[in-house]
């Protein structure tokens, strides 16, 4: 794991707000952002919108670029973005604090001087998750200008992690009766021919394609929720590809809600293909629950031991790991559901992966 700052946020953000009138006095009048200049951050875990957010009042001390867009990246990467901190006072000027919005996301730079009237490049990195997400950090600084005078500053980085293979629409609509039944496609951007072995733990239902012709680079699927029993949270197709065991496309649904007791980064998380015989894992981020750590984890399936590996709390979110170590003779695709404690407050998390 990339390492992880230690001063919260929240309390930069407390003394940066004290100072704030001071720095603003000090500092240059702005120019004015250009017509239609977006302001606001990516989306998150969840997906959706940009949101806009609550940016700081701008100081002499600027960011170039403010937000970089790292686009589409595998899954687990670490990737790293580049911002140049740019002084334009007559005096060097120190940066004094740091924080990170989360523990995936990693930058060293508390006690460096940026030179007056000089630049001073600030690599940020940020580890992705093994599952397709969209995912936002934030860095914010603290700024020491001299004479008693601080400038807080925050620069913004997202990506997107996409498997080689992608669903198209990402998701099920099946939040009314028409929509119980229909299709999706699955795309391989890289144009390499792949199976799809199982679709929601099932023989796949292919639309216009014969199996006999052989593998193919797209393919059209049916999902039929009219038959009866529980909905699927998640509705997961299987393919060969060792870069893309598992996709899984979230069913919207009025049975298929998921509330969890505490932030979380996202609502599901894959362990990809585990060998035979051995042990796989997962990550998963817990947000703004202070000291709060997992005190306890089991598996609701008795086809899968799960235990807690390391954690991480910086007195704001939990990076936690888990183990998933698959009972003897368990074979293929599992979902199941990870009960896990945090703050005395259980919440059921949704994993899934394959056993080959």
């Amino acid at each position: 794991m990339l390492r992880r700052l230690s001063t919260p946020l929240a309390t930069i953000l407390a003394a940066s707000i004290s100072v704030l009138a001071m720095a603003q006095a000090s500092a240059p009048t702005p120019p004015a952002a250009p017509a239609g200049r977006p302001g606001g951050a990516p989306a998150g875990a969840t997906g959706g919108a940009p949101r806009q957010a609550a940016q700081f009042p701008t100081g002499p001390i600027v960011a170039e670029p403010a937000k970089k867009d790292l686009g589409v990246v595998k899954p687990e990467e670490t990737v790293t973005a580049v911002f140049t901190l740019v002084n334009p006072l007559d005096r060097d000027v120190t940066i004094v604090k740091s924080a990170t919005s989360c523990q995936c996301t990693g930058v060293d730079v508390e006690g460096k001087v940026i030179p007056a009237k000089g630049k001073l490049d600030m690599p940020a990195s940020m580890k992705m998750s093994k599952a397709p997400i969209k995912k936002s950090a934030s860095v914010t600084l603290v700024i020491d200008l001299g004479e008693g005078k601080k400038q807080p500053l925050r620069v913004e980085l997202y990506a997107e992690v996409a498997y080689a293979v992608r669903a198209v629409p990402g998701f099920i609509d099946a939040l009314t009766p028409e929509r119980m039944k229909g299709t999706f496609e699955l795309v391989a951007t890289d144009n390499k021919p792949f199976k799809v072995l199982l679709a929601d733990n099932k023989p796949p239902v292919f639309v216009d394609y014969d199996p006999a012709t052989g593998p193919q680079t797209r393919y059209k699927l049916q999902y039929d929720f009219t038959t009866g029993g529980p909905i699927p949270k998640y509705f997961v197709v299987e393919t060969d590809r060792n870069d893309c065991p598992v996709i899984d496309l979230r069913v919207r649904h009025d049975t298929t809600h998921i509330k969890p007791p505490f932030k979380v980064a996202e609502y599901r998380s894959t362990f990809g293909r585990i060998p035979l015989g051995q042990v796989g894992s997962f990550d998963l981020e817990i947000e703004e629950v202070g000291k709060n750590v997992v005190t306890s984890v089991k598996s609701l399936s008795p086809d899968f031991e799960v235990t807690i590996g390391k954690q991480k709390n910086d007195n704001k979110n939990t990076m936690a790991t888990f183990n998933v170590k698959p009972a003897p003779g368990v074979k293929g695709f599992r979902m199941f559901e990870v009960e896990m404690v945090v703050d005395g407050k259980p919440y059921n998390h949704v994993v899934f992966g394959t056993v080959r």
